[in-house]
């Protein structure tokens, strides 16, 4: 069963949940906030998360492969996709995309644009649970988020200034909560493998010229899709390179960029914990 902690104001879902598990009798905990002041996506990235937003985490105790944990990720955006297509009605069908590893992405009904309107943090300590923080930035303005200062990174949004809809952000989390435990359930019984075809139907950036920042250079390709063990395929000259993690953005004229998309499939801002 799952057990749900609500709290109106946290520095994080992921530290508070990763602190509320250790003392529960729980296979799964879910702990949701109105506003986070510390809430934070990959690399480290604070985001900014208000009231009206998605903050929520599920810490998942039950012992799960390494290698299937660090796909939890992708279950994880996957389930948000699912959570908001249902809370945004006809709307968000065919807009709402998964770029990979972890991002929910809006294709902006007001001018094409591909923006971010959330994102997944996992984390798991050693002796410590799964913990798949995510965020979606929901009913609430997008003046309120903090725009990235750097050009080229992708512009973020909200569910209520682009497609105009009033959501409630309580009622998502718990949808989430539950759709996501189910899910994970699901990726210890059969692995990656089933949930690559539904990703890949709602894949951002698919058959775009797609940069890979990595610690040596930038790698550039087609991006193909994600294969059974949630690896990026990208297309490159050089032949079929599968990324294991890394940070994916459009090529245009030459430069990684933010750009608009076609949608594909029916179908932050990052966030996290």
């Amino acid at each position: 069963m799952l057990r749900v902690i609500e709290l109106d104001r946290v520095n994080s879902t992921n530290d508070h949940a990763r602190s509320a598990f250790a003392g529960a009798d729980a296979e799964a905990m879910l702990v949701v906030a109105r506003t986070q002041s510390g809430g934070r996506g990959r690399l480290g990235r604070a985001w900014r998360s208000p009231e009206g937003g998605v903050w929520c985490t599920l810490a998942w105790g039950r012992a799960m492969p390494m290698t299937l944990g660090a796909c939890a990720g992708m279950v994880g955006a996957l389930s948000a996709r699912e959570s908001v297509l249902d809370a945004c009605g006809p709307g968000a069908q065919g807009r709402v995309l998964v770029k990979w590893p972890n991002d929910l992405m809006l294709l902006d009904p007001r001018d094409g644009r591909l923006r971010k309107i959330g994102g997944v943090l996992g984390e798991r300590d050693a002796a410590g649970p799964l913990l798949v923080g995510i965020g979606i930035n929901a009913d609430f303005d997008e003046r309120e988020l903090d725009q990235p200062d750097e050009p080229l990174r992708t512009p973020a949004t909200t569910l209520r200034s682009a497609l105009g809809v009033r959501t409630d952000p309580l009622a998502i989390a718990h949808d989430l909560g539950q759709r996501l435990a189910q899910d994970l359930l699901r990726l210890e019984r059969e692995g990656f493998a089933p949930f690559a075809e539904a990703i890949n139907g709602s894949l951002a950036l698919a058959g775009e010229r797609t940069s890979w920042a990595t610690p040596s250079g930038v790698v550039e390709g087609c991006a193909i899709g994600v294969d059974a063990h949630g690896r990026l395929e990208l297309a490159t000259d050089g032949g079929v390179v599968r990324l294991v993690s890394g940070e994916t953005s459009r090529v245009v004229g030459g430069e990684a960029g933010a750009a608009g998309v076609s949608p594909r499939g029916d179908g932050p801002g990052r966030a996290g914990g």
